[in-house]
């Protein structure tokens, strides 16, 4: 754990920016009263984790409590994703390595199929990201390529039948219009991910395979 803790953002800050108000260890386990992780009175329990991380990301929390994620932590949904599972437990990760990283993934989740079954949550999407040309283009290595936090957003995440969801076909505009100036409501009305789906779909996928 202190290997890993020594390669974190949290460190680097105070040992390269010298910053006195990054996380130490005492700052997520505790002084004195530490706990196993597995103690739901443990500030490191899943259950816990997110309002712990949240003293010094109130913003982060405030977007992640009312999210899909978040609710379903409330509900006490076991495999529903918390804070650790995409920045990594002791080594946390920059935000550009959680994008694209292997320990980012929203693929370990959203590809799992005994978890897509278990939940009813397709992983089609994902495979259809990879085909797609944003998918294509991280994999050769490009680093400004939209990856799912771009359009599904990363902390804040709600379904795209959510008004408040970047998803959603009104907000579909703006959200690729971060990167695509001028974006229209035509963005909303094909499958973005790749494959049939969406008005146009048949020309769409011929496009793709051309």
């Amino acid at each position: 754990a202190a290997t890993m803790y020594a390669q974190s953002v949290h460190n680097r800050a105070i040992v390269e920016k010298g910053s006195g108000d990054s996380a130490s260890c005492v700052s997520c386990h505790g002084a004195h009263d530490i706990k196993d992780w597995r103690d739901l009175s443990s500030p490191v329990n899943p259950g816990k984790l997110a309002a712990t991380c949240g003293n010094c990301h109130p913003e982060v929390l405030a977007g992640y409590k009312d999210s899909v994620h978040g609710t379903a932590v409330v509900r006490g949904v076991p495999d529903a994703p918390v804070c650790k599972d995409c920045h990594g437990t002791h080594r946390i990760l920059a935000v550009k390595d959680v994008a694209f990283g292997p320990a980012s993934s929203c693929t370990s989740c959203h590809a799992a199929e005994k978890l897509g079954l278990r939940y009813g949550v397709s992983t089609d999407k994902v495979e259809g990201y990879e085909q797609s040309f944003h998918g294509l283009s991280a994999r050769l290595g490009d680093r400004t390529v939209a990856a799912c936090a771009s359009c599904h957003g990363s902390h804040a995440i709600f379904p795209s039948s959510d008004p408040r969801s970047k998803i959603n076909p009104a907000n579909i505009p703006a959200t690729c219009g971060k990167c695509h100036p001028g974006a229209s409501e035509n963005f909303a009305k094909g499958n973005v991910h790749a494959g049939p789906g969406g008005e146009g779909s048949f020309s769409k996928e011929w496009v793709e395979r051309i």
